[in-house]
């Protein structure tokens, strides 16, 4: 399946984009796990939300490691 990439104007969320950001976030998680804390406070920003009420929300368990 081909995912098209958003707009210059569209910020890509869980909410916005969901199957292109998770496919971000899967492989942000494999292979720059360094970068994985970074690229979810991006995210948050983006989405005006805390990283908690994110975790919570958009991230299923086991998440902790990512902390």
């Amino acid at each position: 399946m081909i995912t098209m990439l958003p707009t210059k104007g569209t910020p890509v969320t869980p909410i916005t984009n969901p199957t292109l950001w998770y496919q971000w976030y899967g492989i942000v998680k494999e292979d720059a796990p360094q970068l994985c804390d970074q690229f979810i406070e991006n995210t948050c920003a983006k989405m005006e939300v805390t990283v908690d009420y994110f975790y919570e929300e958009f991230l299923p368990p086991p998440y902790s490691t990512f902390v």
